[in-house]
């Protein structure tokens, strides 16, 4: 659910837009990922404890740890439908962070349930700079595969996605991190 589900259909913004991810494209898409466990009844199970931030440091290393932080979010986000912390912790500009807030928002009010779909990120890179205002991190990351239960009872897939590149911009703002945006390039 990369800015929405990476694949189903091309993610057009959010849930790597989650409705626009079931296609599957190749191209380079800003979007979003989610992930929502369902359990037996149908209702999220909601993680208990949002993930707790790194230490800020303005250097390529507290870039990395924030990166991987910010798909912490991202996972806890879509497992609890609820998206303030990822507000938080992102511009109001970033397109992939609004995108993922507004399909974390249709799928709680469709009552659309997410099982899977969690991103992880593997191979990181921060470029070894001096960083003043900001710095854009790359690396690849995996998706485990998805399947959304609707409220009508039908189900819909996802695959899994594996070496997605990935590209987080990020922007240092007085004390801390700030995702400006995301982009991704399924391979």
């Amino acid at each position: 659910m990369i800015g929405g589900f990476f694949r189903g259909v091309v993610v057009v913004s959010g849930l790597l837009a989650l409705t626009a991810c079931w296609g599957g494209s190749s191209g380079a898409t800003s979007a979003t990922t989610a992930t929502v466990s369902a359990s037996a009844t149908g209702s999220p199970t909601a993680t208990l404890a949002p993930p707790v931030a790194p230490e800020a440091e303005r250097s390529a290393e507290g870039a990395e740890a924030f990166v991987r932080y910010f798909w912490e979010v991202h996972n806890y986000a879509y497992e609890n439908l609820e998206t303030k912390l990822l507000t938080r912790i992102s511009e109001p500009k970033c397109s992939f962070c609004r995108a993922t807030d507004k399909n974390i928002s249709e799928l709680r009010t469709e009552g659309t349930q997410i099982q899977g779909s969690r991103v992880r990120m593997d191979q990181i890179a921060v470029p070894p700079i001096d960083i003043k205002t900001g710095v854009i991190v790359s690396g690849t990351i995996d998706q485990e595969p998805a399947q959304l239960t609707h409220a009508n009872g039908s189900q819909t897939t996802a695959s899994a996605i594996s070496n997605a590149q990935c590209f987080v911009s990020l922007n240092w703002t007085q004390n801390s991190w700030l995702v400006a945006d995301v982009a991704i390039e399924e391979s």
